[in-house]
């Protein structure tokens, strides 16, 4: 069974609606930071779901989110609104989230990032 499956197509969900958003006030500089972020997210998340280590997985799933809460760094700083993505955004920084403190309670940390 694939770990976290839903959370997976939730991030592949979220990283199609970043690159199909066309925005014609943004510069190409402006969107091509929006994709990479958005393609990072899904890069450290996949790389989460094979890490041996919990530890690997921790990290790679934090580095995830910051992608994460990078994208929406980016989409609020250009004052985009757009329902797809915001909602795919709200439903996949709360499941990272949740990964990211049951991940922490096992490998007995503290994340002081969420928040």
């Amino acid at each position: 069974m694939f770990k976290h499956y839903l959370t997976y197509s939730f991030a592949l969900n979220f990283v199609q609606a970043c690159r199909d958003y066309q925005a014609p006030h943004w510069d190409g500089r402006s969107a091509e930071s929006l994709n990479q972020s958005a393609t990072k997210v899904l890069h450290h998340f996949s790389l989460a779901l094979h890490a041996s280590r919990l530890t690997d997985e921790l990290m790679h799933t934090g580095v995830a989110l910051m992608c994460l809460r990078d994208c929406r760094v980016l989409l609020d700083a250009k004052a985009v609104r757009q329902p797809e993505i915001d909602t795919r955004y709200h439903v996949l920084v709360s499941r990272l989230e949740q990964i990211c403190l049951k991940l922490s309670e096992r490998n007995g940390c503290q994340l002081e990032m969420i928040g």
